[in-house]
């Protein structure tokens, strides 16, 4: 794993808390915040967004990221049996835990959407929207998904296929996270704020998935 329990706690702490913050600043203002139109016309330019969105987006889709959850826990289970060159049973047994705990977690996106009950992005503010996007847009629900569960299963890789592969892995789901949130503002499906959200809660539970992990597993 990365870091010591105390330190996923702590960034548990901050980021849960600027995300609480930010939701109620949402709630009571409504959306667009006052940076949202500047930042996302700022994104809507740029051509490799254009170039990248159809597949950054399409991971985001919760069946994308429960398959490859799936995938995980199957690798956890029988990895040694299937011949991948993973870490010792009480690693994978952690990864198992932490993956289990990301998914669990990965329901809280439709509450924390009723909590701010925010407006998406809409043509009246001159914004390109490409298709028509149901449901609240606060916070991003994609880049929830993308940073809880991409996230996880980049901590718990070389747990499960080595390290060699684990880190290959790594930079594929980095990328994938951090295009997440310009991908949608690219297609106009959320605001920079939505974004915001949706890193700030999705990096809050990643840190108690991973410290859950850890703890059920019996590792200190």
């Amino acid at each position: 794993m990365l870091a010591m329990p105390r330190d996923l706690l702590r960034v548990a702490a901050w980021c849960g808390g600027l995300a609480l913050v930010l939701t109620l600043l949402v709630a009571w203002h409504g959306t667009p915040m006052p940076w949202d139109v500047r930042i996302i016309r700022e994104f809507q330019g740029v051509r490799l967004l254009d170039r990248n969105e159809g597949w950054v987006n399409a991971l985001g889709k919760p069946w994308w990221q429960l398959g490859m959850a799936l995938a995980a826990l199957i690798l956890a289970a029988f990895g040694p049996r299937l011949g991948t060159r993973g870490g010792s049973r009480g690693a994978r047994l952690a990864a198992a835990w932490t993956v289990l705990l990301a998914l669990g977690l990965r329901l809280l996106s439709s509450p924390l959407k009723q909590m701010a009950q925010a407006e998406r992005p809409s043509t009246d503010f001159h914004v390109r929207v490409t298709a028509e996007f149901s449901g609240y847009g606060f916070p991003s629900g994609h880049v929830f998904g993308d940073v809880l569960i991409y996230g996880a299963l980049a901590v718990v890789a070389p747990a499960l296929i080595g390290r060699g592969p684990g880190a290959a892995l790594r930079v594929f789901l980095g990328v994938v996270i951090v295009l997440a949130g310009p991908s949608r503002m690219a297609i106009g499906a959320h605001w920079p704020s939505d974004v915001a959200g949706g890193l700030l809660w999705g990096a809050a539970a990643l840190c108690l998935a991973v410290f859950g992990g850890r703890r059920l597993a019996g590792q200190r």
